[in-house]
């Protein structure tokens, strides 16, 4: 921010005309020549002892003239006085509150040269906390956790601290909204202890987060007391091989059975990418996969394949070839293996005659899927037995043609849902509505009619 500014900076130029007074000045001090004479010589000797008077009375006014016309135009373009150089004008440096947003979204982590743009805005960082007064006030905070600064309107007493701090600090390698970053570095700053402000912006400068939003904000600090400055440390690498997504296709893992896998690897380059091992890794034991040849712009989804031995929860993950930007080149997920699922079939109208009952075809058909393993338990039991049953809940619960239910039962079966169980009803002649209706409405995905 400069010292001094002007509203209309174009009538700076009619301060030539101050040199009007002295042009005429000059112009009228003509030489005479001189002629003695006798009733003179008292005059002269007058003169001459008045002469510093006079000279000194012409300067003055000569200077008056020249400020008038400078004093004229100078107020004309409107010239305007900031507060810290004021301070600076008046003997010292005007106390600020200091405000250093540094970008650690994954576009930070971009090499080049072997340096990445994170690395870059670090450096940057620390030099910026050398330039920062001693009475001044200072806050640092992360693009990707702007409410939880980690330095929060401070005086640096410990300069080499601060910045073991910066150097320490990793990027988050996630997206950054910048709308929400700017609200809050607007909030940070109004709370701070002194009324002149100054934000700094460390970031790549790419596209993505820079929101129209930010329009509104912009135009609120425009004539504030606010200095804002944006560092580009970005780099013009912009092609990457990223894995966008790493999911589970089964949803179902079961012990010593293989579970299914997928991972979603795009080509951003503008080159063909062949031949490319990456890593696939299963409770920390890697194996090699090959992936396919890939044109630019092109997306592949690889298949693969896990399969474990012992229940509970498993980590695999996957891991692209090291590029210019490795934070996008890895993704993990735990995957909870069951040894058995349980399955409790509830019938609503037993019978004893083969396939005669509400539930005996579901139960053949969820038998058929029983190894040798015995993965799937399936239990048949009555509406009067399911009242009996310790309360442990089941993998899946179906109820069928069950007539209705008690209140101490709709209540454990929410309980249960919430849990993670799951529950399928199938109705029939007996059922009530009103009843279901009344007990399981937060359940039910739409109101039974009869």
């Amino acid at each position: 921010m400069n010292t001094l500014s002007f509203g209309s900076p174009a009538m700076l130029w009619g301060l030539l005309l101050a040199a009007v007074p002295i042009i005429i000045h000059l112009l009228f001090r003509r030489r005479f020549r001189r002629i003695d004479w006798a009733p003179m010589h008292y005059l002269k000797i007058s003169i001459q002892r008045n002469r510093r008077r006079i000279r000194l009375e012409q300067l003055l006014l000569l200077l008056l003239r020249t400020a008038l016309v400078l004093l004229l135009f100078f107020l004309v373009s409107r010239p305007m006085m900031h507060a810290a150089g004021l301070g600076n004008w008046l003997g010292g440096r005007s106390r600020t509150s200091h405000l250093v947003v540094l970008d650690d979204s994954l576009s930070m982590g971009f090499r080049d040269a072997g340096r990445s743009a994170w690395r870059q805005a670090q450096e940057l960082a620390t030099k910026l906390v050398e330039t920062i007064g001693p009475k001044d006030r200072f806050t640092l905070v992360l693009a990707s956790q702007p409410k939880s600064p980690l330095l929060g309107d401070v005086e640096l007493t410990n300069r080499d601290e601060t910045a073991r701090l910066i150097a320490d600090l990793q990027p988050s390698e996630t997206f950054v909204a910048w709308a929400p970053v700017f609200e809050q570095a607007d909030k940070l700053l109004n709370a701070g202890a002194y009324p002149i402000r100054e934000l700094t912006v460390i970031t790549d400068l790419r596209r993505a987060g820079w929101e129209d939003s930010l329009d509104a904000l912009g135009s609120r600090w425009d004539g504030q007391q606010l200095k804002m400055r944006i560092f580009n440390v970005g780099s013009q690498q912009t092609g990457n091989a990223l894995l966008e997504e790493l999911k589970q296709v089964d949803r179902l893992a079961l012990v010593g059975q293989p579970v299914q896998f997928e991972a979603v690897v795009r080509n951003a380059t503008d080159h063909a990418l062949d031949a490319l091992d990456a890593n696939w890794t299963i409770d920390g034991k890697p194996s090699v996969v090959r992936l396919p040849a890939m044109a630019p712009g092109e997306t592949a989804k690889i298949p693969l394949a896990a399969a474990f031995q012992e229940p509970g929860a498993h980590h695999v993950e996957f891991e692209l070839p090291q590029d210019d930007l490795p934070g996008d080149n890895r993704r993990w997920a735990i995957c909870q293996v069951r040894e058995q699922v349980h399955m409790l079939l509830v019938d609503g109208e037993p019978s004893s005659e083969p396939l005669a009952g509400e539930i005996d075809f579901l139960a053949l058909a969820l038998s058929l899927g029983v190894g040798e393993a015995d993965a799937f338990r399936v239990q048949i039991v009555t509406d009067a037995e399911w009242s009996s049953l310790p309360p442990t809940p089941p993998d899946l619960l179906v109820l069928t043609n069950v007539a209705g239910l008690t209140p101490e039962q709709a209540e454990r079966l929410e309980r249960q849902v919430e849990q993670g169980m799951g529950l399928m009803i199938f109705v029939g002649d007996q059922i009530d509505p009103t009843n279901y209706n009344q007990l399981l409405g937060r359940l039910l995905p739409a109101p039974l009619e009869v």
